[in-house]
């Protein structure tokens, strides 16, 4: 219920004004999925940093769950979630031994997502040299398919001065037999309808290593250090059919990944501190094409970022200014290497004219490497008209980021008012050319993206047991370059929660959004609603929720014009029709009651391989 805050249950995602917030249990990284499944009573309080500083630098927010400390015993743990509209859940299962300052964590689970519902029409004209030529696209069949299994095994050690922890995990992710059968009609062609097939199998293991160590250097000093190892196994398969055409295209990836960041900080004694952060990230992918295009393709990415930090209160008056640079580098096989060097800046400024009224202004500035994915040599043939291409000259990108908060509480009212600016400099867009009679999509960079956002966000405690957050914003979209494209869009947000002994009532909405991307497309979402009931009690948590109970017919919506091709696409998913779910969980604990362990598993699976979608 924190103003401007915005937690999308079916995404998964939390949101505020400046960006995604972070989520942590005890000071280490989690995700959506970890925090939603603690136990109230295992949660001792909740931390909301809204200017991050010293281990939490960084973020745009964060969020730390701090839970109750029991140092013997054990559980087990069983959750499952079922979806009710298309076949989806996610079940999970977790064995906590407690011995002396030493925890030992077996984590495992499954999820899948099996939606036959999807149609897509898409209306496209290409403008070739000698003809222009229109396609309408109707997919009348189709079928997406995919589930996911991991393991973890985590071993914790801690006491007054340290803390050691080391994390064994696999993941494995597959997405089979995926297809759309279409009817396709050429505003040329003697036969008006020619039938088509498109075919997908993915399929990822992911093995990984995490070491991390917090030490307490007396009673002012802090040295965190983390080093992450992985490797992934990408295998991706498409095949796709139009007539008498043909392409079919396998690759496969071997990707390491290592992640390595260690941050020092110190409290002073004048209300001050001072911070030392020093990470690295580096990338190395190797993948064999087959198929229509035959290549071996090996690049390696790194990014490598030393920042100070210092903060200093002032009276009324606390500041944060956190300077240092970052050195972003990639290079692809029979390349040049790409070496930027930039100055990094963080700012943050906050003024507490009383206890009532507060005034926060921001400054940020980063950069970044492009997709891995797109920076590569390696052509993929779409269909009989259109072929995907990737650009190995394609430039970082420079990001720039201010906003002025103003925010206001008192009693029952807790108010936001905020201006923000975004700017994407020399952002990657994606780029159409005619090259013989093939249009061809590739990226480039060269083009600016900016966005203006001003938003007002209220959180109204009506009575104790009744909260309500409304949120309104407008936001202008710019981009300029070779492409020049622009939109308003205003919009907004609902929830209402209401407490009464174990349960919890929550009723929620969001209005349609009309964005523009750096496709660049213009993209318009359904407004979405929902609700859901929880229930508490000992070590019972139960849930029921709908989300678009009344929707038959939602549709998105994406279009664009770029000169030499133009798409409206206009599609139709079972996930954004009215759905349902049921959740149960169920903790059986032994010997003395031990805390609740957060499961802080890394399933988002990184590729350098250009797909076709």
């Amino acid at each position: 219920m924190i103003p401007g805050m915005h937690v999308d249950t079916q995404k998964g995602s939390v949101n505020t004004l400046f960006g995604e917030t972070t989520l942590y249990i005890d000071g280490q990284k989690a995700d959506y999925k970890e925090v939603r499944a603690l136990r109230p009573k295992d949660i001792e309080k909740i931390e909301y940093f809204e200017m991050p500083t010293g281990k939490y630098a960084g973020d745009k927010t964060s969020v730390n769950y701090i839970l109750k400390k029991k140092n013997t015993g054990g559980y087990v743990a069983l959750d499952g979630m079922q979806t009710i509209g298309y076949l989806g859940g996610d079940y999970n299962a977790n064995l906590k031994v407690t011995h002396k300052n030493t925890n030992y964590t077996l984590f495992a689970g499954h999820s899948m997502e099996h939606n036959g519902g999807v149609r897509t029409d898409k209306k496209e004209i290409f403008y070739f040299p000698k003809q222009e030529i229109s396609r309408t696209t109707h997919i009348d069949d189709a079928e997406l398919k995919k589930d996911k299994q991991y393991a973890q095994l985590n071993i914790n050690n801690n006491n007054d001065k340290q803390t050691l922890a080391g994390k064994i995990s696999f993941v494995r992710q597959s997405m089979p037999d995926n297809y759309s059968k279409s009817v396709i009609e050429y505003s040329n062609a003697s036969v008006n309808d020619i039938s088509s097939r498109t075919e997908t199998n993915q399929i990822t293991l992911m093995p990984s290593l995490n070491l991390y160590g917090n030490f307490k250097l007396g009673q002012t000093q802090v040295l965190n250090v983390d080093l992450t190892a992985t490797y992934t196994n990408n295998e991706y398969i498409r095949k796709y059919s139009e007539g008498n055409y043909f392409s079919h295209t396998k690759v496969n990836e071997n990707l390491y990944d290592v992640a390595f960041s260690t941050d020092y900080n110190i409290q002073l004694k004048h209300n001050n501190s001072f911070g030392l952060n020093f990470s690295h990230l580096h990338s190395i992918s190797s993948a064999t094409y087959k198929g229509d295009f035959n290549d071996w393709s090996h690049l390696w990415t790194a990014e490598t970022l030393l920042m100070g930090q210092y903060n200093q209160s002032f009276g009324k008056v606390y500041m944060s200014l956190q300077l240092g640079g970052d050195l972003l580098q990639y290079c692809l096989h029979r390349n040049e290497a790409k070496r930027y060097l930039s100055p990094h800046a963080n700012i943050l400024l906050n003024y507490q004219i009383n206890s009532e009224h507060s005034i926060l202004y921001g400054l940020n500035t980063g950069n970044s490497n492009p997709p891995m994915e797109w920076i590569n040599n390696v052509s993929q043939d779409l269909d009989s008209l259109s072929v995907k291409r990737g650009n190995p000259y394609l430039e970082k990108t420079d990001y720039y980021n201010s906003y002025l908060v103003y925010a206001y509480q008192k009693g029952k009212i807790n108010l936001q008012v905020a201006g923000l600016y975004f700017g994407a400099i020399n952002n990657v867009f994606s780029d159409y050319y005619i090259e013989n009679d093939k249009l061809v999509n590739t990226f480039r960079t060269g083009g600016n993206f900016h966005q203006l956002k001003g938003s007002l966000a209220v959180t109204y405690k009506i009575i104790p047991s009744l909260h309500i957050k409304l949120l309104g914003f407008y936001r202008y979209n710019k981009i300029t370059g070779k492409v020049k494209q622009h939109r308003n869009e205003w919009g907004g947000s609902m929830d209402i929660n209401y407490y009464w002994r174990d349960f919890a009532f929550n009723i929620h909405g969001k209005s349609t959004e009309k964005t523009l991307d750096n496709y660049p497309a213009f993209i318009d979402t359904p407004a979405t609603y929902g609700a859901f009931v929880r229930w508490n009690h000992k070590n019972w948590m139960a849930e029921v929720g709908t989300d678009n109970t009344f929707s038959k017919y939602n549709r998105i919506k994406m279009y664009t014009d770029m000169g030499v091709y133009r798409f409206h696409n206009n599609s139709y998913s079972e996930t954004y029709q009215k759905t349902g779910y049921i959740k149960v969980t169920y903790t059986f604990d032994f010997g003395k009651s031990s805390s609740k362990e957060h499961r802080d598993i890394n399933t988002r699976i990184n590729s350098a391989i250009l797909k076709a979608e």
